[in-house]
């Protein structure tokens, strides 16, 4: 499902679970939101034509206390995909951002439906493409664009096709093989190593 302009594709995915209208892998897009959000409520910055707003409804076979792991074979199958596009590092910061040379490029937020004693998941993702600035109060975001990609090879309908390819992939591989597979990737990709983690 594409829509021109929605709230959120969180909800318009979460909606769609609860009624029944989502198989797994179902995936919606917007090409802005008037709420996007990330972890804990904050906003997501979503301008029109700009990112890529996307969420995936997926029925892992996942117990309930594994699936905030998600969040991290998300943002590894996120990494994957993007990487090519950019020269630094693409690294994941836990538990739900993607990021590159420190500034933040991927927001992630996975929100648990319960239907019929099965536990559906929503997978949203925000991925800054073509922005060229931001406002003063998001002093650290990025986009593909700004962290050095070829402005000719960011065709938002590609990219988006590859992060539904993607994610499908890491849900299926965390299920299948467990968060340590999911976890094979170079250190250099963690954006927390070594450093003291507090969660609030």
């Amino acid at each position: 499902t594409v829509l021109a302009m929605t709230v959120s594709t969180n909800d318009d995915a979460r909606r769609a679970a609860e009624d029944r209208a989502a198989v797994h892998g179902a995936a919606f897009l917007a090409e802005s939101q008037t709420g996007g959000r990330g972890r804990g409520g904050k906003a997501w910055h979503s301008p029109a034509g700009k990112s890529i707003y996307l969420s995936l409804v997926l029925r892992p076979e996942l117990s309930p206390e594994r699936l905030p792991q998600l969040a991290l074979a998300a943002g590894v199958g996120i990494a994957e995909v993007v990487q090519p596009m950019v020269t630094e590092q693409v690294q994941i910061k836990w538990p739900n951002d993607v990021v590159v040379g420190g500034r933040k490029l991927v927001v992630i937020l996975v929100e648990a439906v319960s239907r019929d004693q099965q536990t559906i998941v929503v997978v949203g993702v925000g991925l800054n493409v073509l922005n060229e600035s931001f406002p003063d109060d998001l002093p650290a975001a990025t986009s593909l664009l700004l962290a050095g990609a070829d402005r000719s090879s960011l065709d938002r309908d590609e990219i988006a096709a590859e992060l539904i390819v993607g994610l499908r992939q890491a849900a299926d591989e965390l299920a299948r093989e467990g968060l340590e597979a999911c976890l094979e990737v170079p250190r250099e990709r963690d954006a927390l190593a070594g450093r003291d983690v507090v969660t609030a």
